[in-house]
Parts: structure tokens; C-alpha cells; sequence
């Protein structure tokens, strides 16, 4: 986006390219709150020797993030195809989701586990 390197038309442009991209930086929260603390002060009525430095802090995080995005892609494992099917072991008993604390509980799955558990224990 050229407006970022040589300036945009207005101070509303620049915003609006912040806004499009402060949920892009939501992965990692080092690049996302410091990239909000800075819009922040570039959204109030300050001069140009204050916006100027927060507007480059901004661009500052922006560019980390794409390094590290970068980086994690060129050190990713190769994805494995299966030759063959994984062995059911059945549903998962804990489950990631969003609940109450992040981890939820699949009763039922965890009823049958028990089940057969105890099923085994008695012969």
C-alpha cells in the first residue's frame, strides 16, 4: 500500500488503514496492544511531532508482525498425508472450545469412558 510508505491524503485515510489492520495483529497480542496504544494516540487532536513518531511505532509493530508471520511459515513442517486411517479411540473428553474457562467438558463421551472402564476393570 503506497499511502503507508509516502503519506496519506488525510488524517481519516491513515485511520481507516489502522482500523483495517489492528484485527490483522489479534494473533499475538505483543504486536496488537501496542499497536493499539499508539492508534489511540494518533486518533486524538495531536500535533504532527506526536502523531508522527506514534503513526511510525505503529508501522514498527506492523512490520514485526509480518517478520515473525514470515518467519514461522519458512520454519513450518512439511504437512504429512496419512497412508492409512488413524484408530478411532472415540470423542475427545475435553474439549477447546469457548466456555466459561476455555476448556469445556464432553459429559457424555467422558460417561462412556468411564463405562468401559469399569466394564474391562470387572473382567
Amino acid at each position: 500500500m503506497p499511502e503507508v510508505t509516502s503519506g496519506f491524503s488525510s488524517k481519516q485515510a491513515g485511520l481507516s488503514w489502522a482500523n483495517r489492520v489492528a484485527p490483522l495483529l489479534n494473533f499475538n497480542p505483543q504486536y496488537h496492544e501496542p499497536f493499539l496504544h499508539y492508534l489511540q494516540i494518533v486518533s486524538l487532536n495531536v500535533s504532527n511531532y506526536t502523531a508522527a513518531p506514534a503513526f511510525q511505532n505503529m508501522l514498527n509493530q506492523v512490520e514485526m508482525a509480518i517478520e515473525e508471520l514470515e518467519h514461522n511459515l519458512a520454519f513450518a513442517p512439511a504437512p504429512t498425508v496419512s497412508q492409512g486411517t488413524a484408530p478411532e479411540s472415540g470423542p475427545s473428553v475435553l474439549k477447546l472450545e469457548p466456555n466459561i474457562y476455555g476448556i469445556g467438558v464432553n459429559l457424555p463421551a467422558l460417561w462412556q469412558r468411564a463405562k468401559s472402564w469399569f466394564r474391562k476393570g470387572k473382567s
